[in-house]
């Protein structure tokens, strides 16, 4: 072996598409799973937390050393490393610290392409505003260690949905129906998504009220001090597209305020107590 050979030849092509789960935790955090997908010669990762993407490092690492086999020479060859494509849910820390410590940085893992979530519409100032950190960080990794990874960024709505091929198969990785955000309960109400189903725009309060601020002739935003209990009115004289109030239109725009302010409600009293 001249050492350029990757350890994905090595992969016995059946057929068979292999979905693992890794990192199962139990208590306290059980959705720190991460997934391993196998198709022939192709690796799909998606992360999960911190556990999860440990124990998926080591799953990557078998199942390199398992398609290569363990008494051949290529298994320490740095150069004949597994090739992956890594689809990334969210940028929590959580998320981030094993996949970048470990899988982005192995020597024996070559990242082809990676896969971003949309950005978060919250402004990279806002307290907690973990997307944004930890999407450079990422960045910075791959510059470093993995310089030769494409990268896909999703984005909001129908348009968004990127597309992969393989063996006459495609492979639709779709966007997420809404912003994750953050824990920041007022930041979460400063940038709406409409379910991911208006073209991918978002709209910002700020830009409905016509001195740019929160608190404006069309949208009021404050916090009540009132014993856990909280109430919100829209106002359809206000509240409006294009004039009517009864129109379609205007119905779903309050719609969906109302949906995306009762999502995190529960948040809000878990964050006041």
């Amino acid at each position: 072996m001249d050492g350029t050979k990757t350890a994905n030849e090595f992969a016995r092509k059946d057929g068979i598409l292999r979905v693992r789960c890794v990192g199962h935790a139990v208590g306290r955090h059980p959705k720190s799973d991460a997934f391993i997908i196998t198709l022939n010669d192709r690796v799909w990762l998606i992360d999960g937390g911190m556990r999860g993407n440990y124990d998926a490092y080591e799953r990557l690492l078998d199942l390199r050393e398992a398609w290569i086999g363990k008494k051949s020479r290529e298994v320490d060859d740095e150069t004949c490393k597994l090739h992956i494509t890594c689809l990334i849910s969210h940028f929590h820390v959580d998320h981030v610290q094993e996949l970048v410590s470990h899988i982005l940085k192995s020597p024996y893992i070559a990242v082809d392409e990676i896969v971003f979530p949309p950005e978060t519409a919250l402004r990279p100032e806002a307290s907690r505003n973990e997307d944004y950190y930890y999407r450079n960080v990422i960045r910075e990794t791959l510059a470093e260690y993995q310089p030769d990874t494409k990268v896909s960024v999703l984005r909001y709505g129908l348009s968004g949905v990127v597309h992969t091929e393989y063996d006459g198969l495609t492979l639709d990785i779709l966007p997420p129906d809404s912003d994750w955000g953050t824990d920041e309960k007022l930041d979460l109400l400063t940038e709406i998504h409409f379910g991911g189903n208006v073209g991918g725009h978002s709209i910002s309060i700020k830009s409905i009220n016509s001195n740019g601020e929160l608190n404006g002739d069309k949208i009021t935003v404050n916090t009540v001090d009132n014993l856990g209990y909280g109430y919100m009115g829209i106002s359809a004289v206000a509240v409006n597209v294009g004039g009517d109030p009864g129109s379609d239109a205007s119905k779903n725009l309050r719609k969906g305020l109302a949906t995306v302010f009762a999502a995190y409600r529960e948040l809000s009293v878990e964050s006041y107590y």
